[in-house]
């Protein structure tokens, strides 16, 4: 289908003849007078997808199984075509949206040491022997109020530096 209208668009800006244009594309001179036959043989397939559907939703694959289950002699890619074709096709229904907000937004405290956020962290030596850290955080102005490291944080040791 493309060619074709690049053959049209030649013919009609350069006022070139239709041989010369076809030459050009790498067209058949004769392509400009085919007629497709499908039309006849879909008229009807297309009688029989509409016999099934009725004035109910249905999506292909159901469209299918259903002609295929009345017609058993009619393949389902020629019923597939048709129906793409003819523009039986259903539109894609739009997911629902997200809320963007969340069911319990954090609060944001409004002066300092109101709130504190505290966060363990572990890593690991070059000798194999692992570390960990306690963060202390202010939730007001992100600032840090502590950051204990050592080998070992027992919940004594944990509770003294809060």
């Amino acid at each position: 289908m493309q060619k074709q209208e690049h053959l049209v668009y030649l013919k009609d800006t350069y006022k070139v003849s239709h041989a010369w244009a076809c030459s050009v594309l790498s067209v058949s001179r004769t392509s400009k007078y085919y007629q497709k036959k499908m039309p006849a043989k879909d008229a009807q397939i297309k009688t029989m997808i509409e016999q099934v559907i009725g004035c109910s939703r249905k999506g292909r694959n159901k469209v299918i199984c259903l002609v295929k289950k009345k017609y058993p002699h009619i393949s389902g890619s020629k019923i597939r075509r048709v129906y793409e074709l003819e523009g039986f096709s259903l539109y894609r229904r739009l997911k629902r949206r997200v809320k963007d907000q969340p069911a319990n937004p954090i609060v944001v405290p409004l002066v300092a040491n109101e709130e504190w956020a505290m966060d363990f962290m572990s890593d690991t030596l070059e000798n194999g022997r692992t570390f960990r850290t306690l963060n202390v955080i202010d939730h007001f102005n992100r600032a840090c109020k502590g950051i204990t490291i050592a080998h070992s944080l027992p919940s004594g040791r944990v509770i003294y530096n809060l």
